[in-house]
């Protein structure tokens, strides 16, 4: 008799693991179903077309940056900064690099053009140098990438103040309500002001 019970109890056992496997296999399918779209109300979806994926893909994406200018001022302000402006004339009143005077407005290829000087300020020597790497746009931040150098140490450099800077177009972009952001080659954002002129 106690077998019998036993058997029966392992039994019991069996067919309620049985029954709780069954439900959760059942409860997984269901959400399967509405997460994976199978079956589920057309009106829920949202609708794919042409447009919003233009829209996506024209939220997030690498800008032309073409580089036309790069070097060390004789003077300038002694912290980092960035301006943003229509033309290479107004950047050139704005920093004084004297270079861009007579730069062209047509260094990036068609539609609108925007322009940044990126100064790295008061160096005590020669040897630093910035360079613009490239720029991405995602919805309306712009981000300007940037490789800062500095000397080796024990480079035999000038003994002067120096105040290098970088000058780059950047091609099919409208500032207007964009945010400017600064990232050097590490990835670190640089808490540098952006000046629009």
């Amino acid at each position: 008799m106690r077998e019998n019970l036993t058997h029966h109890g392992r039994s019991s056992g069996r067919v309620f693991s049985a029954f709780v496997f069954s439900v959760f296999l059942a409860a997984a399918f269901v959400l399967a179903s509405c997460a994976g779209g199978g079956g589920s109300n057309p009106q829920t979806q949202p609708e794919t077309t042409p447009e919003a994926t233009a829209e996506a893909t024209e939220e997030e994406r690498m800008l032309e940056a073409t580089q036309i200018d790069s070097g060390s001022l004789g003077q300038g302000g002694a912290e980092p900064r960035a301006v943003v402006a229509s033309s290479p004339e107004t950047i050139s009143a704005a920093t004084g690099i004297q270079s861009l005077r007579d730069a062209e407005s047509t260094t990036a290829s068609g539609g609108e053009k925007v322009y940044v000087a990126v100064l790295w300020g008061e160096k005590n020597t020669g040897g630093y140098a910035v360079e613009i790497e490239g720029a991405s746009l995602e919805g309306e931040r712009v981000e300007i990438f940037l490789a800062l150098q500095s000397p080796p140490e024990g480079a035999i450099v000038s003994q002067a103040l120096t105040y290098p800077y970088a000058v780059a177009a950047l091609g099919g972009l409208d500032p207007a309500n964009k945010d400017f952001v600064l990232t050097d080659q590490s990835g670190r954002e640089l808490e540098w002001p952006v000046e629009t002129a």
